[in-house]
Protein backbone atom coordinates (compact mmCIF):
# COMPACT_ATOMS: atom_id res chain seq x y z
CA UNK A 1 0.00 0.00 0.00
CA UNK A 2 1.56 3.41 -1.41
CA UNK A 3 1.15 5.95 1.47
CA UNK A 4 1.83 9.67 0.79
CA UNK A 5 2.88 12.59 2.84
CA UNK A 6 1.55 15.58 2.82
CA UNK A 7 3.87 16.32 5.82
CA UNK A 8 6.80 16.87 3.87
CA UNK A 9 8.21 19.79 5.27
CA UNK A 10 8.41 18.64 8.42
CA UNK A 11 11.21 15.94 7.50
CA UNK A 12 8.44 12.98 6.71
CA UNK A 13 9.11 11.26 3.41
CA UNK A 14 6.46 9.13 1.72
CA UNK A 15 7.12 5.55 1.94
CA UNK A 16 5.53 2.19 1.08
CA UNK A 17 3.78 0.13 4.26
CA UNK A 18 3.64 -3.19 4.69
CA UNK A 19 -0.01 -4.64 5.51
CA UNK A 20 -0.37 -8.30 7.27
CA UNK A 21 -4.12 -9.30 7.09
CA UNK A 22 -4.97 -12.98 8.81
CA UNK A 23 -5.93 -15.81 7.88
CA UNK A 24 -10.35 -15.65 7.14
CA UNK A 25 -10.04 -11.57 5.97
CA UNK A 26 -11.49 -12.28 3.10
CA UNK A 27 -14.12 -14.64 3.67
CA UNK A 28 -15.38 -12.24 6.74
CA UNK A 29 -16.23 -8.98 4.62
CA UNK A 30 -17.98 -7.51 7.85
CA UNK A 31 -15.41 -8.08 10.61
CA UNK A 32 -13.47 -5.17 11.89
CA UNK A 33 -10.00 -6.12 12.86
CA UNK A 34 -8.04 -4.31 15.43
CA UNK A 35 -4.91 -2.88 13.48
CA UNK A 36 -1.28 -2.95 15.24
CA UNK A 37 0.54 -0.23 13.36
CA UNK A 38 4.73 -1.45 13.80
CA UNK A 39 7.76 0.89 13.32
CA UNK A 40 10.76 0.41 11.54
CA UNK A 41 8.33 -2.01 9.44
CA UNK A 42 10.93 -3.20 6.83
CA UNK A 43 12.03 -5.88 9.73
CA UNK A 44 8.57 -7.27 10.21
CA UNK A 45 7.82 -9.97 7.92
CA UNK A 46 8.84 -13.19 6.70
CA UNK A 47 10.21 -12.10 3.29
CA UNK A 48 13.65 -13.14 2.51
CA UNK A 49 16.53 -11.07 1.93
CA UNK A 50 16.93 -12.03 -1.66
CA UNK A 51 13.16 -11.45 -2.32
CA UNK A 52 13.23 -7.92 -1.34
CA UNK A 53 13.37 -8.62 2.91
CA UNK A 54 15.55 -7.31 5.34
CA UNK A 55 19.07 -7.28 4.34
CA UNK A 56 20.12 -8.93 8.29
CA UNK A 57 16.52 -11.24 8.82
CA UNK A 58 13.32 -10.17 9.81
CA UNK A 59 10.85 -10.62 12.63
CA UNK A 60 8.49 -13.26 11.32
CA UNK A 61 5.67 -11.69 12.39
CA UNK A 62 3.36 -12.86 9.75
CA UNK A 63 4.22 -16.75 10.48
CA UNK A 64 4.20 -16.13 14.32
CA UNK A 65 0.32 -14.60 14.22
CA UNK A 66 -0.49 -17.12 11.25
CA UNK A 67 0.29 -19.82 14.30
CA UNK A 68 -0.69 -18.24 17.11
CA UNK A 69 -3.97 -17.74 15.54
CA UNK A 70 -4.44 -21.14 14.06
CA UNK A 71 -3.91 -22.41 17.58
CA UNK A 72 -6.45 -20.08 19.27
CA UNK A 73 -3.54 -18.01 21.47
CA UNK A 74 -4.81 -15.11 19.98
CA UNK A 75 -7.90 -12.86 18.16
CA UNK A 76 -6.79 -12.43 14.75
CA UNK A 77 -5.88 -8.76 13.74
CA UNK A 78 -3.80 -6.65 10.99
CA UNK A 79 -0.38 -6.22 11.11
CA UNK A 80 0.68 -2.52 9.28
CA UNK A 81 4.40 -2.40 9.05
CA UNK A 82 5.61 1.29 8.61
CA UNK A 83 9.10 1.20 7.53
CA UNK A 84 11.26 3.49 8.74
CA UNK A 85 12.19 6.79 6.46
CA UNK A 86 15.15 9.12 6.29
CA UNK A 87 16.21 8.13 10.11
CA UNK A 88 18.52 11.19 10.24
CA UNK A 89 15.78 13.00 9.57
CA UNK A 90 12.89 11.05 11.55
CA UNK A 91 14.25 9.70 14.48
CA UNK A 92 14.96 12.25 16.49
CA UNK A 93 11.19 13.88 15.69
CA UNK A 94 10.15 10.07 17.21
CA UNK A 95 12.16 10.15 20.04
CA UNK A 96 10.71 14.05 20.92
CA UNK A 97 7.15 12.97 20.61
CA UNK A 98 7.37 9.89 21.71
CA UNK A 99 9.47 10.49 24.99
CA UNK A 100 8.95 14.73 25.69
CA UNK A 101 10.23 13.81 29.24
CA UNK A 102 13.62 13.50 28.15
CA UNK A 103 13.74 16.22 26.09
CA UNK A 104 13.75 19.92 26.47
CA UNK A 105 11.42 20.91 23.47
CA UNK A 106 8.61 19.01 21.58
CA UNK A 107 8.03 19.39 17.75
CA UNK A 108 4.47 20.09 16.74
CA UNK A 109 3.90 16.44 16.26
CA UNK A 110 4.31 15.99 12.34
CA UNK A 111 5.14 11.68 12.77
CA UNK A 112 2.50 11.32 14.69
CA UNK A 113 0.12 13.19 12.68
CA UNK A 114 1.61 11.37 9.48
CA UNK A 115 1.08 8.01 11.49
CA UNK A 116 -2.68 9.22 12.27
CA UNK A 117 -3.69 11.65 9.31
CA UNK A 118 -1.82 9.87 6.36
CA UNK A 119 -1.54 6.26 7.60
CA UNK A 120 -4.32 5.15 10.05
CA UNK A 121 -6.82 7.18 7.93
CA UNK A 122 -5.67 5.24 4.59
CA UNK A 123 -5.83 1.93 6.23
CA UNK A 124 -9.72 3.18 8.01
CA UNK A 125 -10.37 3.56 4.43
CA UNK A 126 -9.06 0.17 2.63
CA UNK A 127 -9.38 -2.45 4.53
CA UNK A 128 -11.96 -3.78 7.54
CA UNK A 129 -10.16 -2.42 10.44
CA UNK A 130 -11.81 -1.40 13.70
CA UNK A 131 -11.23 2.47 13.41
CA UNK A 132 -11.71 3.16 17.22
CA UNK A 133 -8.82 3.91 19.15
CA UNK A 134 -9.48 1.03 21.78
CA UNK A 135 -8.35 -1.24 18.85
CA UNK A 136 -5.04 0.43 17.74
CA UNK A 137 -1.70 -0.27 19.12
CA UNK A 138 1.68 1.19 18.37
CA UNK A 139 4.55 -1.64 18.37
CA UNK A 140 7.93 0.08 17.95
CA UNK A 141 11.81 -1.07 17.57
Amino acid sequence: LDIPSDILDKGILPRPVFVYLPSGYYDNPHTLYPVVYALDGQHMFSTPADHGGPRYGGWWIDSQLDTLVADNATEPFIVVAVPSGDAVAEYPIRKRECCPQRYSAVEDGAFTRFLVEVVKKTVDQHFHSNPDPQHCVLLGA
